[in-house]
């Protein structure tokens, strides 16, 4: 959203004969089916959506990854809610998109608690519509993320029972199918410097950034004022955000959520070697 609302990569590629579409999804499956489906050329989601599409033989590739951010994603409860650990979640229903990286989360804080992932009853809901159920009842927690994590919390209407710290990384990544990005190096690093010359440009003009951008996400200007203010951008994978992504592979098909064992690296995209 700071790169479109910058302007800098639309102006660029016009020049180019290139127009951009931007494309907003509610979760990370639904824009890497529409990535593998070619109704998109790139995307940023979070963890668990590129396992599972390498998991289904999707032809998706790593292009780089954002900063971690484990504390912008939650396991929540309402706020007058009795559960105060996520070991009274046995039995419990939780609501979460599917194939979100937050499914992740859940399995490492119920086994961090002593529970099973099989101890609970999960069903699928986009962020928003997991929110209301949470409100209305109908189900006992769910898994969010920043910015709707951020907002529930300003709110007052969620608790949080755990976040990701300390048992996940929870770092965007960019993606796209092999073939475009064999294909189109020069045009990926380009974008790719646009996201960067953007969270730039959000740090160094953060009061004016700030303004402009919480009314669209719906944050407070202070909460939003500080992360603009992080080290955001795109940046390769390095050797530890591998071992991650391999982690959660591995976890994923323990628990018989993912068909197969994936190999992470064979999603890996060396830029210099594709041009």
């Amino acid at each position: 959203m700071l790169t479109r609302l910058h302007g800098a990569l639309d102006a660029s590629l016009q020049q180019r004969g290139l127009r951009v579409e931007w494309l907003e999804f509610p979760a990370g499956a639904e824009l890497v089916r529409a990535l593998c489906q070619g109704e998109l050329e790139l995307g940023v989601v979070g963890e668990c959506p590129p396992v599972f599409a390498q998991a289904s033989d999707l032809p998706l590739v790593y292009l780089a990854a954002e900063e971690q951010l484990p504390e912008g994603e939650a396991i929540v409860v309402r706020q007058g809610s009795g559960l105060k650990s996520v070991r009274e979640l046995h039995g419990r229903t939780i609501a979460f998109s599917r194939e979100a990286n937050v499914q992740y989360l859940l399995i490492r804080a119920l086994e961090e608690a002593g529970l099973a992932y099989s101890d609970v009853k999960v069903v699928y809901r986009a962020p928003d519509a997991a929110l209301a159920d949470l409100a209305r009842g109908e189900v006992d927690a769910c898994g969010i993320w920043d910015p709707q994590l951020s907002v529930a919390r300003a709110n007052g209407s969620v608790r949080v029972l755990r976040d990701g710290r300390g048992l996940t990384q929870n770092v965007a990544y960019y993606v796209a199918t092999r073939s475009f990005a064999d294909s189109e190096v020069d045009l990926i690093e380009e974008i790719l410097g646009h996201a960067h010359a953007a969270a730039a440009w959000a740090r160094e003009n953060n009061e004016a950034v700030t303004s402009l951008l919480a009314p669209k996400l719906s944050l407070p200007h202070g909460m939003l004022a500080v992360s603009l203010l992080r080290n955001l951008g795109p940046r390769l994978l390095d050797v530890g955000l591998f071992e991650s992504q391999q982690q959660i592979a591995d976890t994923l098909h323990r628990v018989h959520l993912i068909p197969r064992a994936v190999t992470v690296r064979h999603a890996e995209w060396q830029p210099r070697l594709a041009g």
